[in-house]
C-alpha cells in the first residue's frame, strides 16, 4: 500500500506543474484588448474628445443661430421701419434733417485751433 500511496502523490505532482500556459495567454490578450478599447482609434479616449468638441461645436452653433436671428430683425427692420432706417442714417452717416442746425464743440483734451509752439535747438 505505500507503493501505491507514493505512485499516487508523484501523479497529483504532475498534474500540478505550475502556472497554466493557457491563463497567461488569456490575461495577455484580455490587457491588449482593455488597452485598445481604451485608447484605440475608436476607444473610449477618442470617444471623451469626441463628446467634448460635440458640447464646444453646439455652443459655437448657439451662438451663430443668435446672431443670425438679430441679423434677420435688422434686415426686417431695415426693411419696414423708417424710424430704425434714420436713426441708422443719423447714428452712421452722420445725416441731418434740412431744418436742423448742428453745434460741433472742441474735445475737452484739446484747444482747437491752436498749434503747438515751435521748438528751438532741435
Amino acid at each position: 500500500m505505500a507503493r501505491a500511496e507514493t505512485a499516487l502523490q508523484k501523479n497529483e505532482q504532475k498534474k500540478q506543474p505550475g502556472p497554466n500556459i493557457w491563463f497567461v495567454i488569456a490575461s495577455v490578450a484580455g490587457c491588449g484588448l482593455l488597452l485598445t478599447a481604451i485608447f484605440g482609434g475608436h476607444g473610449l479616449m477618442r470617444w471623451l474628445q469626441s463628446d467634448q468638441d460635440k458640447k464646444t461645436l453646439t455652443a459655437e452653433l448657439e451662438k451663430v443661430q443668435e446672431q443670425n436671428a438679430r441679423t434677420r430683425r435688422e434686415i426686417d427692420s431695415l426693411m419696414h421701419n423708417e424710424k430704425y432706417i434714420e436713426t441708422i442714417a443719423r447714428r452712421d452717416l452722420g445725416m441731418v434733417k434740412a431744418d436742423e442746425i448742428i453745434y460741433q464743440f472742441p474735445s475737452s483734451g484739446k484747444k482747437s485751433g491752436t498749434n503747438p509752439p515751435p521748438q528751438e535747438g532741435r
